[in-house]
């Protein structure tokens, strides 16, 4: 009896030990392969490449040493910086002009029915001339400036023949007196249309002129020939209201230093006249400039009147410019 349990015990430890060593090599064997391998993470997946296309390369793994690969733009010099030099900025300028050069010269026009004598120079010059500029920003390389003078005369003369002045007989042996005053204000646009070099630069002028003149020839009752009475022509203004055109040179010769030449004009045929040349020099201290130049101005009134006035003026001229924000 004990024999056979023996047996039975043996045999069952067999057949447990014969049920636990599959499942153990069946738990131990590795996986079967899969039907399409996965990219590991070190291995990055390259995307399939395309008939006629090359195979992507793959980019290159940066190191902490590496250098880059293109080099540093060169760097642009820095543009020439006159500050208020370039003649920009909010300012007012007062000029004075010595001993200006000119005649206003009185011509009967084309209206003129008398059929009398009517031509006449103003005699004398104005002995000094006033006058100022404005000048205000408008953009980027460009100014607004109003430009203004006024210059008066007056002198006397001896008529040696008949004469007829605005309608009115002067006749001869009389001695004249006769005043006239010159008036001008323009408004330039002045743009900077290119800059030659730094401190070189070409501008182009659009303006607006209005010229303003007043003659007046008159007979003093003690110098009338053969009357008692005085005899006045009642002064009669002419004026101009015109567009006008130019084109200035502006030179940086140093930081202190400004060199300007500039002229404009228009005209129709048979009809008004204007046109102006101005060059000067402006020497810049902190906020102020003192400017000195030389000028040039013509205008003739309209033709087709009864009488017309042109005058050619010339003058030297001195200035104070003064910059309200530096």
């Amino acid at each position: 009896m004990k024999s056979y349990l023996q047996s039975g015990v043996l045999v069952f430890c067999l057949l447990a030990a014969a049920q636990v060593q599959p499942a153990k090599a069946q738990a131990q064997a590795p996986p079967a392969p899969a039907s399409t391998s996965q990219p590991t993470p070190s291995t990055p997946a390259q995307p399939p490449a395309t008939p006629g296309s090359a195979a992507p390369t793959p980019a290159p793994t940066s190191t902490s040493d590496q250098t880059p690969s293109t080099p540093s733009p060169l760097k642009k010099p820095a543009p020439y910086n006159d500050g208020v030099d370039t003649g920009d900025g909010f300012s007012v300028e007062a000029r004075f002009f010595g001993y200006p050069q000119g005649h206003p010269i009185l011509r009967g026009g084309q209206a003129d029915d008398t059929n009398a004598i009517g031509d006449y120079v103003f005699p004398g010059w104005p002995q000094y001339g006033l006058g100022g500029v404005v000048s205000v920003p408008a953009g980027p390389g460009a100014e607004l400036r109003v430009y203004g003078f006024q210059m008066k005369s007056s002198g006397s003369a001896l008529l040696g023949v008949d004469h007829n002045f605005f309608t009115i007989d002067f006749p001869a042996g009389s001695a004249v007196e006769s005043r006239y005053a010159t008036q001008d204000l323009k408004i330039a646009y002045e743009y900077t249309t290119y800059p030659i070099t730094q401190r070189l630069r070409f501008k182009t002028l659009y303006e607006i002129q209005y010229v303003h003149i007043v003659p007046d020839i008159w007979i003093p009752a003690s110098f009338a020939a053969g009357s008692s009475s005085a005899v006045d022509t009642l002064p009669s203004a002419r004026h101009i209201i015109y567009p006008s055109f130019g084109v200035e040179l502006e030179h940086s010769v140093s930081k202190h230093l400004r060199l300007t030449a500039k002229s404009s004009g228009f005209a129709f045929p048979h009809r008004a006249v204007v046109w102006d040349a101005d060059v000067n020099a402006a020497v810049r201290i902190g906020q102020a400039e003192l400017v000195a130049g030389a000028m040039a101005y013509h205008f003739k009134t309209s033709p087709l009147n009864a009488y017309y006035v042109r005058e050619t003026i010339t003058s030297l001229y001195v200035g104070f410019r003064w910059y309200l924000f530096k």
